[in-house]
């Protein structure tokens, strides 16, 4: 058997790396980020303790780590939808159509992103890079809806005002998914996902 490359130990490492985030994020939504102990992130990616501190220093640089990616993964949503000839209210419907798919696959990443804002016991750490990186965020969205305005695709008002409230949208959708049991005559849990169509959440803009 031939010896393993320095390429394909580094993609070994990666894979780790991906693994450990995964299993964080979910213990880190369910459980919050104070109850959260490392053996339980250990447990939900199948590895030992001791693997994690090999990639990780502490909780706090685990949890930082995830709120990083969910950011990055938001901005990339824009990144994204800047094709020749595509207007700013198609931009939007794309963008909208990309964070409800988000919240369908993994709906505990804003469910993370709002422990680091109003969790007093998260990182700093994390809690300045939600400030950060949410701000260029919010900047991109309130440009697209600048733009729609200018074009008579979305409906008059501070472009601020309206930006905030449709990542409120988003972020209640997230919270819906693990509370959607409470509102129903069946008390059970979320187990199929209540995502509205694009349409529904773009009422909020449309002119």
């Amino acid at each position: 058997m031939s010896p393993r490359t320095s390429l394909s130990n580094q993609k070994i490492r990666d894979e780790r790396h991906d693994q450990i985030l995964h299993a964080a994020l979910k213990v880190f939504a369910y459980k919050g980020f104070k109850a959260t102990k490392i053996s339980d992130i250990a447990a939900g990616a199948g590895i030992s303790q001791g693997l994690i501190h090999h990639y990780f220093a502490s909780k706090k640089e685990v949890f930082t780590a995830v709120v990083e990616r969910a950011l990055i993964g938001a901005l990339a949503v824009f990144d994204e939808n800047e094709p020749a000839g595509m207007d700013a209210w198609e931009q939007l419907v794309r963008i909208t159509g990309q964070m409800l798919d988000g919240l369908v696959v993994h709906p505990e990443y804003m469910l993370v992103l709002t422990q680091s804002l109003v969790n007093q016991e998260t990182p700093p750490e994390a809690g300045k890079l939600v400030a950060s990186l949410g701000q260029k965020v919010q900047a991109n969205l309130v440009a697209l809806i600048k733009a729609g305005q200018a074009a008579g695709q979305v409906a008059g008002g501070d472009p601020e005002e309206l930006a905030l409230s449709f990542i409120a949208v988003i972020q209640g959708l997230a919270v819906t998914q693990f509370t959607q049991g409470l509102f129903t005559a069946s008390q059970q849990p979320a187990a199929s996902n209540f995502i509205p169509a694009p349409a529904i959440i773009l009422r909020l803009l449309k002119a």
